[in-house]
Order: structure tokens, then sequence, then C-alpha cells
């Protein structure tokens, strides 16, 4: 893959990535803009290379793992906010404290 700043064209990434234009462009109304090539000033699609190193990525997932399309998304997000499953863990360790709180002062309250 080259990385000197090049745009490919959704032909070209199709050859690159094996994934159909069609495809391509299914993806990117179901991704939510998570997919947002350039457009030229004649609406074409261009994409640089970190775009194709995703699309490759969610070949992955949804070719190779078996993954839905909104599983691949959920991993590509979570991946790329390392912070994503570390929130997550911390928001459920707070919830766990809060609920070992609040049975700890009902027992408390029970025995007295």
């Amino acid at each position: 893959m080259r990385k000197n700043g090049k745009l490919y064209s959704i032909k070209e990434v199709s050859e690159i990535t094996g994934v159909p234009s069609y495809t391509l462009r299914f993806w990117e109304r179901s991704l939510d803009g998570y997919l947002s090539p350039v457009r030229t000033e004649g609406g074409h699609r261009r994409y640089d290379g970190q775009t194709v190193e995703t699309i490759q990525k969610i070949k992955n997932f949804v070719y190779e793992r078996g993954y839905t399309l909104s599983g691949a998304l959920n991993e590509l997000k979570g991946k790329e906010s390392g912070r994503g499953r570390k929130r997550k863990k911390m928001e459920v360790e707070m919830l766990v404290d809060e609920i070992a709180e609040l049975l700890k002062e009902r027992i408390l309250k029970d025995v007295r």
C-alpha cells in the first residue's frame, strides 16, 4: 500500500481490497459516515491510504470472521479508541461499587 498521500478512486480501492464498488458504496451509507471518502468537484469518491486500510479491516471482520457490519464497526471503534474498553470497564466497576455500597447500607440498616 502506497502511503504517499495519493488518493484512490473507488475502482482502484475495489481492485486493491477485493471489495466490489457497490459494496464500498453500501458500507459508506451503512456505517453512518465512518467511511467518508473525499469528493471531487464532480462528486467522484477519493479514498486516502488510511481509509483503504480501514476498508481492509472491515473486509476481514465481515468476510473472514463472520461479523455483521455493525459488529465490525464496533470492533473498529473499540480498537481505535483504546480507551473505549477501558472506559466501559471503569463504568462497570463504578456501578458495581455503587451497588455494593447500596447493599452494604441496606444490610446495615436491617441489622440495626
